[in-house]
């Protein structure tokens, strides 16, 4: 395959280090913190009645249940939970059923490991599946439980479970949904955190709003134009991800998230183009550098990498000028891009440049690795709902 396959060999450490990047990432207080503060959202109101109906349990019962697992995996080597803890414990988290519910979803009895491994290989190309099966993600990754027997677990991968309480329940919606009532719902959850985040590192005489922006055109805008003084950031928040099982050129090409980011580009070209010519001239002047950012939920790993700018997005026909790419970042690089630039006093543009200038060639989170973020925004965030629930627990 590497040697008969066009830059064979790129994508082949691409998948490579997707899964390595999935086993070593760690999460913490400032990823619950960020989750409860999109999926408590009253934007996602439909949506969490219909995750109540479909598997028994609410938006927050699900949240305090995973962390709770979690931190007592810390605990015991090795991490074997029992679930009468919780069952028949004097202080209730939540109601047993909806327990053994999230219980139910975390876990997997060892005799169906193989199957599963074996029905996730199936979903590719017979002809491809010798060559990528040591590269599919873990199935593990939605099951992090071995269920021992009706009373123990065992948690393979302890990480995981704080995982599953940040983004679990983006992957289930995702599992029942296409698009429709949650894509709408989320992408409106998305977009407050984003602004409330906005708001904690610059002036709101400085962000301006898609509905600031409208009042000027009637253009499609971008979610946030934002001001500073060498330069404006223009924000285009896409509730997306990678769905396909492996990164093989042609999968990445015809992935929910390629057309989104061509939609997306085109769009803050367009906004681009609009300012130069002066349309936003009453909020901010036209003639600064322009940088731009795609703001996307989840890590998408290499999005910023030459290959995957020339080989993917450039198969979408995009119109970049100067070859220069609106940036992709999750939101996780995004706040440590903003406490950097506080921190350093740094302008979008001069961390943008030093990236550039050093030839970076890869992810914002590699660029900006050693910003330890410490935001009292999540920290406040996972304090107050931790509190809260353990004070209404029974």
């Amino acid at each position: 395959m590497l040697e008969v396959e066009e830059d064979g060999i790129i994508p082949f450490f691409i998948n490579m280090a997707r899964q390595q990047f999935y086993v070593n990432r760690t999460y913490g207080y400032d990823d619950l913190g960020r989750a409860i503060l999109i999926f408590t959202s009253t934007s996602l109101n439909k949506s969490s009645k219909v995750f109540e109906s479909k598997f028994g349990i609410g938006f927050s019962e699900w949240m305090l249940i995973c962390f709770s697992v979690f931190a007592s995996s810390t605990k015991g080597v090795p991490p074997r939970i029992r679930i009468e803890y919780y069952l028949d414990s004097d202080k209730k988290i939540a109601e047993n059923e909806s327990i053994r519910n999230v219980f139910k979803l975390l876990s997997i009895e060892p005799r169906y490991v193989s199957q599963a491994c074996i029905e996730k290989i199936s979903k590719i190309n017979n002809s491809l599946a010798m060559q990528f099966d040591v590269y599919i993600e873990s199935i593990f990754y939605d099951k992090p439980m071995l269920k021992l027997d009706e009373s123990r677990y065992l948690v393979v991968h302890k990480h995981f479970l704080l995982r599953q309480a940040t983004e679990g329940i983006y992957d289930l919606m995702k599992s029942i949904t296409s698009g429709g009532t949650f894509g709408n719902e989320f992408g409106k959850a998305f977009e407050g955190y984003v602004s409330t985040l906005l708001s904690t590192f610059l002036s709101k005489d400085h962000i301006y709003t898609e509905n600031d922006l409208i009042r000027y055109s009637n253009s499609k805008v971008c979610d946030f134009l934002l001001e500073f003084d060498d330069s404006i950031v223009l924000v285009e928040c896409k509730g997306t991800e990678f769905n396909s099982i492996i990164a093989t050129e042609n999968a990445m090409r015809k992935d929910n998230s390629t057309r989104a980011f061509s939609k997306a580009f085109k769009q803050l070209n367009s906004i681009e183009n609009l300012y130069k010519s002066g349309v936003f001239s009453d909020l901010v002047s036209g003639d600064k550098t322009v940088v731009k950012i795609i703001l996307t939920y989840k890590q998408l790993y290499f999005a910023n990498s030459s290959w995957y700018r020339k080989n993917i997005l450039d198969y979408q026909r995009i119109d970049v000028e100067d070859n220069c790419y609106p940036e992709i970042m999750s939101i996780m690089e995004f706040e440590k891009f903003l406490y950097y630039m506080k921190e350093t006093k740094l302008s979008p543009i001069q961390i943008l440049n030093y990236r550039l200038e050093n030839k970076y060639d890869g992810d914002w989170s590699s660029i900006l690795n050693n910003v330890k973020v410490d935001l009292p925004l999540l920290r406040d965030s996972f304090n107050e709902f931790t509190d809260r629930m353990i004070s209404n627990s029974r």
